[in-house]
């Protein structure tokens, strides 16, 4: 089990140099073009929506959860339910549902098929960007000592279900509700403001942060929001970068599952 899973690693690294050359010639001949349009009049109501989802899912929803040992798996969907809070913060604040909606990226860009293709592809020629991330990680891991160590670790022993409801959280879940706030809501307030350049980092940084895995880890998540950040500003839709952070969790915990089951 674990050679074919080297082996399909080993194919997925090759395949990603090779997407990388293709993107980098694409942009070098100015084929990639840029489908997100930053609104320079846009208002701070999408970052006190993120700070709303910050202070209701990673502060009170956890604290909840584990003041009443709600600690089944089950529970984390119940969070979902701060998207809409968001929204209808932002509805009351005069944000139209249509504006919310170019701002989130959710809509289907060049239909579903085509974005959901470009989020893979983007994934596999990002694949080269979150190895270098990985190689800083491990560096750091070997120098301090340090193992980043995610809690879903604890949870991969079950049944054939538990571990169904584990793909469907980091691959389902995750994708949809970090997408939409840290892509979404934040990513599109400091676009509205500063460039690619200076927005992407920034939200990377937090999206690597407030992860559970240590500091340690913020080269190698930072990485990956770079990557999906990059999908954002490419495609425009939220599509794109929802599935390639779906491709990236099924994979890691596939690895995980196969390594310590």
């Amino acid at each position: 089990m674990l050679g074919l899973m080297g082996l399909v690693f080993l194919v997925l690294i090759l395949g990603g140099f090779g997407f990388f050359i293709v993107a980098i010639y694409l942009q070098v001949k100015g084929r990639l073009g840029r489908a997100y349009v930053p609104n320079p009049a846009a208002r701070s109501f999408y970052l006190e929506g993120f700070a709303i989802y910050f202070v209701l899912f990673i502060l009170g929803f956890g604290l909840i959860r584990r003041y009443f040992g709600l600690m089944s798996l089950q529970w984390e969907w119940l969070a979902l339910v701060i998207i809409p809070i968001v929204m209808l913060w932002l509805r009351w604040n005069g944000v139209p549902i249509a504006e919310q909606r170019t701002a989130f990226g959710w809509h289907k860009g060049k239909g579903w098929l085509r974005e959901a293709g470009a989020g893979i592809a983007g994934y596999l020629a990002g694949i080269v960007v979150v190895m270098a991330g990985f190689v800083v990680t491990y560096f750091l891991m070997k120098r301090t000592g340090i193992s980043p160590q995610h809690p879903l670790v604890q949870m991969l022993q079950g049944s054939r279900w538990h571990v169904l409801g584990l793909y469907l959280l980091v691959s389902v879940f995750a994708p949809l509700m970090e997408e939409t706030m840290f892509r979404g809501a934040l990513f599109h307030h400091l676009r509205s403001r500063w460039g690619w350049a200076i927005s992407a980092p920034i939200v990377a940084f937090v999206f690597a942060i407030i992860h559970p895995q240590g500091w340690v880890a913020v080269p190698v998540l930072g990485s990956i929001a770079i990557v999906l950040a990059a999908l954002r500003e490419w495609r425009g839709s939220l599509i794109a970068p929802m599935v390639a952070h779906a491709c990236n969790n099924f994979i890691v915990l596939t690895l995980a599952l196969a390594v310590l089951r």
